[in-house]
């Protein structure tokens, strides 16, 4: 019994991202900052993902097991060409226990994509970043703090779609 429910949880956090409009958090006169994370790269080393001082950063949190999340990676690694000229970093984070599952599928679906994996048991996946539905977008801007999330997959080859993007780093 206890299975079904978790599984249920599980599906309905994953439903709350599948949505066809995104949720962009209002953002505060107080932001609030994005936090260091440990996480691991594809060779499964430990490693530091922080706020880069100076430049605005986009960091979206994705799991395999999320069909939206997974839909989204392609326009996404289109859209980190698009801002790599201007010195703004795009990362999927994947919220994974299996480095080499995540490496696999991005090497096949967005192989340009830059990635990393967080654990997503780390208590910082609920309680600073709040995660309770996938995917999720953050734009950190150059001071560090979150500018902005959006929840739910987006189309990021959509003119509206990049043309809030471009709106929100140009604040970042």
């Amino acid at each position: 019994m206890k299975r079904r429910a978790a599984l249920a949880c599980a599906l309905a956090a994953c439903s709350a991202g599948c949505g066809p409009w995104p949720t962009p958090i209002a953002t505060a006169t107080k932001r609030p900052r994005w936090p260091t994370l440990d996480v691991r790269d594809f060779d499964g080393r430990e490693l530091t993902l922080a706020a880069t001082p100076g430049k605005p950063q986009l960091i979206n949190l994705w799991a395999l097991w999320c069909p939206p999340c997974r839909a989204e990676l392609p326009a996404l690694e289109r859209l980190a060409g698009v801002l790599a000229p201007q010195g703004i970093g795009v990362t999927a984070l994947a919220l994974a226990d299996d480095v080499f599952a995540v490496r696999e599928y991005l090497a096949q679906n967005a192989v340009r994509l830059r990635g990393a994996v967080l654990d997503p048991k780390l208590p910082v996946v609920r309680e600073e970043l709040a995660i309770d539905a996938l995917p999720q977008t953050f734009v950190v801007d150059r001071d560090g703090n979150i500018a902005v999330c959006w929840v739910g997959a987006r189309a990021w080859d959509s003119a509206p779609v990049r043309a809030d993007v471009a709106r929100v780093l140009q604040g970042a």
